[in-house]
């Protein structure tokens, strides 16, 4: 970056002297040599930040005449500014809060080169966009007077961009002179502006936002969108932003196409002013400390190991230094004396467990090693959802936790896992003997069910051999099913099943109807209230639905297709040979002998993979379907899942969607048809700060 009309340095030096002298020329004030002091930011041994702060320009910001709202009726106040740097005469500024709600782009995506694709040539840049045009023309002329102006220096703006991302690069474009403008990522990471590149910049690049842009924003923003306010643009196309927790990157949009031009986010401009400018102040100094609130210093077996626990609960652990992010938010964690990583947390209901992060299974206490020890991910233990307090000894290791009862629980050690292990293999005959007679039921009936009762995806077995859960989504399930004599179970999984009529459980089975998750139509019936009984040692009652059709069968694909065999809207395919199930939603029609315009849902996995792709379109029976949406717990269970493809056909994401792959590390958007508009609100929160 290069600054133009630089003061010479021997005029520097001079002004400088005067300066000290506290002689404020063309003012005709005398004030004192230290209100016209700046520095540069520092950063004590603590790692807080402190930022020398001045007041230039006036904007719209709060609600001078109190009657209840901020805008452009109201007065304008003092623009108060951080001092990223002080340069011989020049000085560098940022915005101390977001000052107002602005699109990046207004122009949308131009098809220059005709052939329906977004290519890296035919996004906007920073020289070209809305955003930029509208600093340094409406925000320049309304935040400062003429002799304000007279004040600002013009920079030259080497502009970065950034390296392809699976589909597309971030091009940098060309050089720009702005007066006003927006920072940089490279700026946003510097420690010499205050900064800092690792998770403790978070914190200092936080800030708030103004009545008055919170008040733009609520105007110019769709509902779902009204926090983006707390998040503000970057230099960078595209839709680099910093986010409200302070964390830098691209938004919804960042493995997709450009930034639509209905989405609204936070401006923080900065800009270059003259030190030997009477026209502006000398505001409050600002200090900010790195967000750390316990760190936690461990040996093991050779190995440095710090555990960062944050004041917004978010984790990061150096292993020999080298820095990653544990995932999710804690209220306690730390390390076992063997390794094993352990935190106490809140779930929705506000219940606090301890369990590791990279299950999904929150019901149980999990246990994991972060540290490449011998352990596996995800191991359960025992069933515990009152943990109260994890206890430590005097070095800090996690010894064990108290209990809402007032109970203690030692942690299990990794010699004692292991030992569990091979107790895990050992499964309840009964439970083995009534899954295996379900599974075969409902695969006599035409059902997609595993008939591997291993498979985790499916069936999660305790740590005693027990079947505590059954996940049958989108499996095609018919009739009735009778889980008594399953005391074990906690939990069923089965929407989406249009053809299963009822689930029966014993008298006493303690499973509660909310950990019952299936269709409307499906109904709860206890043993106790059947008018007709099964008899004794049957797992099953007759079937309500009929034998599925033979015309259903795969050997019938590339044969000449009646509309009678079109998959009905509802109809569950189970693709497997790549292991992925959809749900017909548009059943299409009838054309020439072939089907056109059928359309599918992406349901799930069939196991938990570390790979999954979703395809543009299937073939089933000589009938193409394009994959058009994804379902809401479509990754539920993905809790190995380190890359995600989304195909090109998909139309819309919905909340929360990778929320449970805790080893996520990288998303593939080859969609072109997502805007703002079909991507929901969080869809992509609870994924890591380094997945890309």
């Amino acid at each position: 970056m290069k600054r133009k009309n630089l003061t010479k340095i021997a005029a520097g030096l001079v002004m400088t002297t005067a300066l000290l002298l506290g002689i404020q020329q063309g003012s005709g004030d005398v004030k004192a040599a230290e209100d016209r002091v700046l520095h540069n930011p520092a950063i004590d041994e603590n790692g807080t930040t402190t930022w020398d702060c001045v007041y230039f320009g006036k904007y719209w910001q709060e609600d001078t005449d109190k009657d209840g709202v901020a805008d452009q009726n109201d007065e304008k106040t003092p623009l108060k500014w951080r001092v990223l740097s002080v340069n011989g005469d020049d000085v560098y500024l940022l915005s101390d809060k977001i000052i107002e709600s602005k699109p990046y782009s207004t122009k949308g995506w131009n098809d220059k080169n005709g052939n329906g694709e977004v290519e890296e040539d035919e996004l906007e840049t920073w020289k070209d966009c809305y955003l930029r045009t509208w600093l340094n023309e409406t925000f320049y002329n309304e935040a400062f007077t003429s002799e304000e102006q007279k004040a600002v220096i013009e920079t030259e703006n080497e502009n970065e961009g950034e390296e392809k991302k699976s589909s597309l690069a971030c091009p940098a474009g060309e050089a720009t002179v702005d007066k006003v403008f927006l920072p940089s990522k490279s700026e946003m990471e510097k420690p010499e502006y205050g900064m800092a590149e690792d998770f403790t910049g978070d914190t200092k690049r936080i800030t708030e936002c103004t009545a008055y842009a919170l008040n733009t924003h609520d105007k110019a923003a769709a509902e779902e969108d009204k926090d983006e306010i707390y998040n503000w643009w970057l230099r960078a196309p595209r839709g680099y932003r910093v986010f409200s927790e302070g964390v830098m990157g691209w938004s919804a949009y960042w493995e997709s196409i450009y930034v639509p031009t209905e989405f609204c986010s936070g401006v923080r401009p900065v800009l270059h002013i003259k030190l030997s400018d009477p026209n502006w102040e000398k505001a409050e100094e600002i200090s900010i400390d790195n967000g750390i609130a316990t760190t936690y210093h461990y040996t093991i077996d050779g190995h440095q190991i710090e555990l960062y626990h944050l004041k917004n609960k978010r984790i990061y652990f150096r292993v020999d230094g080298e820095l990653d992010s544990m995932g999710g938010e804690a209220e306690q964690i730390g390390l076992g004396k063997d390794g094993l990583y352990w935190e106490l947390c809140s779930n929705s209901d506000g219940r606090r467990l301890v369990y590791h992060p990279y299950t999904t299974n929150l019901m149980e206490i999990q246990i994991s090693s972060t540290f490449k020890m011998e352990a596996e991910d995800g191991m359960d233990t025992y069933y515990d959802e009152n943990a109260k307090e994890l206890i430590y000894d005097e070095n800090n290791y996690v010894i064990g936790y108290t209990t809402e009862d007032g109970k203690y629980r030692a942690i299990m050690t990794l010699e004692e896992i292991k030992a569990q292990e091979e107790e895990w293999e050992k499964k309840n005959e009964t439970d083995v003997e009534i899954l295996q007679k379900l599974i075969k039921q409902q695969r006599e009936l035409g059902a997609a069910v595993s008939e591997d009762i291993d498979d985790s995806f499916d069936y999660h077995w305790s740590g005693t051999g027990r079947l505590v859960g059954i996940s049958w989504s989108y499996d095609q399930l018919k009739g009735t099913i009778n889980v008594e004599g399953l005391d074990a179970l906690r939990y069923i999984y089965c929407e989406d099943n249009s053809e299963l009529d009822a689930i029966i459980l014993g008298a006493d089975q303690k499973i509660e109807p909310d950990k019952i998750e299936c269709d409307p139509h499906v109904k709860i019936i206890r043993k106790s209230k059947l008018q007709e009984t099964p008899q004794p040692g049957s797992t099953s009652m007759p079937s309500m639905s009929p034998q599925p059709d033979a015309k259903s069968s795969d050997n019938n694909a590339g044969s000449p297709i009646a509309q009678t065999d079109v998959n009905k809207k509802g109809a569950v395919i189970q693709d497997t040979k790549t292991k992925l199930v959809y749900k017909v939603t548009k059943q299409g029609s009838l054309k020439d002998g072939k089907v056109a315009g059928a359309e599918v849902e992406f349901c799930k996995p069939l196991a938990d993979k570390t790979t999954v792709k979703i395809p543009d379109k299937i073939v089933k029976n000589g009938t193409t379907y394009r994959v058009t949406s994804i379902s809401k717990s479509a990754f539920n269970k993905c809790s190995k899942t380190k890359t995600i493809t989304i195909g090109k056909n998909i139309r819309k994401l919905p909340k929360n969607l990778f929320s449970k792959c805790k080893k996520l590390k990288k998303i593939i958007i080859l969609s072109q048809s997502l805007t703002k508009k079909n991507i929901s609100k969080n869809t992509f929160q609870g994924i890591g700060k380094k997945t890309v």
